[in-house]
């Protein structure tokens, strides 16, 4: 074997190798495009107070495409997927809204609301509908950011809900879950990794106290303390809603089922640190800066 063949045998290599090395780098430093839904309250029943239940279905579709379209990496539902008649009814509901979202090409992520629950056990949404995680508070990572979802349904006195079991103004984290989310803090800040939540009640809203987590000032400064938490995501109040504190932005997407025009997002994550929020129909979009 001729030293020739040798050398373009290295030199293949090489190349392989550097190749490899660029594709890592090129993906580590593309957009993270993330489709965002919050309220679309689907159920087969009458309009009531602005609320168009039945129309979320195809509003879903519509966003679903735009979200192909735009090639999202992965769908987060902020909650209230469904509006409660009664068990059979909602899990008729949970199916049909599920096969539309089960359309969109790449992960869904749910978040459960206080709606999901009204005639259903959490175990009942979670087996029911197409997401990838089979818990109501987990997390994952992408391309340098952890993603974390926060289930806020529990009453004040730890008491999950259930079936209805509970009055929607009484939202609590209890904490159990804390001791997880400072671990989970704590385990990204290690890696070097920002951090994004995802919950449905609201952690910033004290002014609306009836949408806020009532231990909303205590998840706060554990946030606050990790000093890498980027933004929190958050729907149930109708209105929409926008604050920065401490650094964190707390961003309320607008409802799906208000209305006959369309609400929805895409959050863009540029590897540069521009962030940006695109919104679709109701929801405006804005640049989340340091």
């Amino acid at each position: 074997m001729d030293s020739s063949y040798n050398f373009h045998r290295l030199l293949f290599c090489y190349l392989l190798i550097l190749t490899f090395s660029l594709s890592c780098i090129m993906a580590d430093e593309r957009d993270i495009r993330i489709a965002l839904i919050s309220d679309m309250h689907y159920a087969d029943k009458p309009n009531l107070r602005g609320r168009h239940y039945i129309q979320s279905l195809e509003k879903a579709r519509q966003a679903i495409a735009t979200f192909n379209k735009n090639e999202a990496d992965f769908l987060v539902l902020l909650g209230d997927n469904i509006d409660e008649i009664d068990k059979e009814s909602d899990l008729t509901s949970l199916k049909s809204i599920d096969k539309v979202l089960g359309q969109f090409n790449g992960e869904r992520h749910y978040v459960l609301g206080n709606h999901d629950l009204g005639s259903l056990t959490k175990e009942e949404f979670l087996d029911n509908s197409g997401g990838t995680g089979e818990a109501a508070h987990y997390s994952f990572s992408r391309a340098g950011y952890h993603f974390i979802l926060l289930d806020a349904n529990f009453r004040q006195d730890g008491t999950e809900y259930s079936r209805g079991n509970f009055e929607w103004t009484d939202s609590y984290i209890p904490a159990a879950q804390l001791t997880w989310l400072k671990n989970e803090l704590e385990l990204s800040r290690s890696d070097g990794k920002k951090v994004i939540i995802f919950i449905h009640q609201m952690l910033c809203d004290t002014e609306i106290e009836y949408h806020a987590v009532k231990n909303n000032d205590e998840i706060r400064v554990i946030l606050e303390q990790s000093g890498n938490i980027t933004a929190v995501f958050q729907g149930h109040y109708h209105q929409g809603s926008y604050k920065k504190i401490n650094g964190i932005h707390y961003v309320g997407i607008h409802p799906m089922v208000v209305g006959d025009t369309n609400a929805f997002a895409e959050l863009i994550i540029n590897r540069k640190g521009k962030i940006e929020l695109t919104g679709y129909g109701r929801q405006p979009g804005m640049i989340l800066k340091d």
